[in-house]
């Protein structure tokens, strides 16, 4: 679902231009994209949706019944006993008065077995939850969250040996999601990767060559 057509309603519209000039709606006015100064400013308070499209592990190690399955991405957003994410949801995150929600998203549960396309009923159902959050008003965060980390399938390190693997991964991912969403308007942001870890797990103390990598991606 993308966002509602109708200006009128204070609504955003798919068919923005993310450029640094000025846009033009498909409703005929014009408007000039937020600076990123100001972004950071109205953003104000925001709340991460956490549970819902980062979560990864009972993908994995607690699916036996095989109730969790890449074909409805909707038992993997409930998996944790989290409510299914609705309209609702973001227009009562408005009313409370946050400016912004951060959609934590991990993609190599729903990506082929060389992590190189992103299943389309998965993107096809973030996609609807984003529409709900502009259609509330709020800015919306995408990223790649738990693709980072020390789980048994994590792939994205801050690893210069396996560097050209997993830059072309990373690349894949940013591709379809540019992609899919590049009509958006500009109160949906991209966050490049979560707390990512050197090749041996380590976040707190990274040697300089991790730092180098994680610059590099």
């Amino acid at each position: 679902m993308k966002p509602s057509a109708d200006p009128t309603a204070g609504q955003y519209k798919s068919g923005t231009l993310c450029n640094l000039g000025t846009v033009e709606l498909d409703w005929g006015a014009s408007t000039t994209v937020e600076l990123a100064s100001d972004a950071v400013t109205n953003m104000g308070v925001g709340l991460n949706l956490c549970g819902s499209f980062d979560d990864k592990l009972k993908y994995y190690n607690n699916n036996a019944s095989g109730s969790i399955t890449r074909e409805d991405p909707k038992t993997f957003e409930t998996m944790n006993g989290r409510s299914l994410t609705t309209a609702q949801t973001m227009i009562s995150t408005a009313e409370a008065g946050f400016k912004t929600i951060r959609i934590p998203v991990t993609w190599y549960p729903h990506m082929d077995n060389t992590l190189s396309e992103i299943d389309d009923v998965y993107l096809d159902r973030l996609e609807e939850v984003v529409g709900y959050a502009l259609d509330a008003g709020l800015y919306c965060i995408i990223n790649v969250h738990h693709d980072c980390g020390d789980n048994a399938k994590t792939w994205l390190l801050a690893d210069w040996t396996n560097y050209t693997d997993i830059s072309a991964r990373f690349k894949n991912i940013w591709t379809q999601v540019a992609t899919r969403f590049a009509d958006y308007p500009d109160k949906l942001l991209f966050e490049s990767f979560n707390e990512i870890l050197t090749d041996n797990n380590m976040w707190n103390s990274p040697p300089l060559e991790a730092v180098k990598v994680t610059n590099e991606l």
